[in-house]
């Protein structure tokens, strides 16, 4: 089966990676200008959103998900995909650190609250540092272009823009490639999805960054304060970033830059030199959740897109979902994020024998009884498919999620 995949960012890279372990023969279509947003995101994986100090929704998931999707492919690329450590949260005073501590005294926050340490540098202001358990930062670039040389070799890689995307007769024609199915992964504007699916809830936001260095003792820490300020390893480091909602498609301007180098001065009292200023353009959607879905009517064309800041985080897992099962898109349906109803196979192996008889549950058109059904892999739903719970069964749907993270 021929997969084309549009666009290769993170979601983009990530669906091929699920569409190679499937057996598919994979077409990916892309630019291959670093300038998108993947390209210069910064490639935090932070359960935690440190400003809110809330969690990613359904964060224990992802990780898990990502743990083992990038340890798949470190193994096949022969590369190690991550810069060394995690991220440490600066603590500015007493209070900050108390309210640390009791912020891992929290059921849902424990496995992620770490230890404290002292200050790691003389120019870091505050009173300690608090580590962010299960976090580490992705070296972008280089898995997407270690990625894309890997499927070049292995696979298809299209370069240039897509002008042409047609469906006809079951498949698929994208710039006279013939596939059967397709995954528009696209980001920001979402040209091709919006064409087939209709307007998509984008809330774009431009978020730019500085790339600086300084003369002195150096930082091996990824800190987080206001902004983030972290080290490439290479006596270079990345400080940042904005958030704007206007002037989406403008380029670096002075007002961001002097914004992340006065805050940077606020709590790192270092003298730098900035070497280089970017911007990039993050898919959001209104409501901060991700979209995907197949189309009603042209089954085999499929999309992922609005992962955010956090695709480095939510692709692993987002990326796995498309192959197991075709869910129609509909702009009145919530997300499977947003959805508690929405539960993943891959922790249920087999049906509890305590389950209520009374609760159904279904995949695709079939509605099964929990109580009476044979283990899953029997009927075809094997680790990394999907569950949909009937939309009654909210508090069902929630115990079954809690019976699924302790076996």
């Amino acid at each position: 089966m021929r997969i084309g995949i549009l666009g290769q960012g993170l979601a983009g890279t990530a669906l091929a990676w699920h569409a190679h372990w499937a057996g598919y023969e994979v077409h990916l279509f892309d630019r291959g200008q670093q300038d998108g947003a993947s390209w210069v995101a910064a490639g935090l994986v932070n359960p935690i959103v440190l400003k809110r100090k809330r969690l990613v929704h359904e964060a224990h998931h992802h990780v898990i998900a990502m743990d083992a999707f990038y340890a798949r492919v470190a193994n096949e690329l022969s590369t190690s995909l991550f810069f060394p450590g995690p991220v440490h949260e600066l603590l500015p005073d007493t209070a900050s650190v108390r309210a640390w501590e009791d912020l891992g005294l929290e059921a849902s926050f424990a496995p992620f609250i770490g230890p404290l340490y002292d200050l790691p540098h003389p120019a870091l202001q505050g009173q300690a540092l608090g580590e962010v358990l299960q976090s580490r930062r992705l070296r972008v670039p280089h898995y997407l272009t270690a990625s894309r040389d890997f499927f070049a070799v292995q696979h298809h890689v299209h370069g240039g823009a897509v002008d042409t995307l047609t469906v006809a007769n079951g498949q698929i024609c994208i710039q006279g490639q013939l596939v059967d199915a397709c995954v528009l992964a696209e980001g920001y504007p979402g040209t091709w999805t919006e064409t087939f699916f209709g307007p998509l809830p984008f809330a774009p936001t431009r978020g730019e960054g500085l790339r600086i260095s300084w003369v002195g003792d150096a930082l091996h820490q990824a800190i987080h304060k206001n902004m983030f300020l972290l080290p490439d390893g290479d006596n270079h480091y990345q400080a940042g970033s904005t958030y704007a909602w206007d002037h989406i498609t403008s380029g670096p301007t002075q007002a961001a830059r002097e914004e992340i180098l006065v805050k940077l001065q606020g709590w790192f009292s270092q003298d730098v030199r900035v070497v280089d200023h970017w911007v990039g353009i993050r898919p959001t959607m209104q409501d901060r959740q991700p979209r995907w879905g197949w189309h009603p009517d042209y089954p085999q064309l499929g999309f992922l897109n609005g992962l955010g800041s956090r695709g480095a985080l939510t692709s692993p897992l987002l990326g796995g979902m498309w192959p197991q099962r075709g869910r129609p898109y509909s702009h009145k349906t919530r997300t499977w994020l947003r959805n508690k109803n929405w539960v993943l196979a891959r922790w249920l192996p087999h049906i509890p024998d305590n389950w209520d008889a009374s609760c159904p549950y279904s995949s695709g058109d079939t509605d099964l009884n929990p109580k009476t059904t044979p283990p899953l892999d029997t009927l075809g739903i094997f680790p990394g498919k999907w569950i949909e719970v009937s939309a009654v069964n909210q508090t069902w749907g929630k115990d079954l999620q809690m019976v699924g993270r302790t076996l």
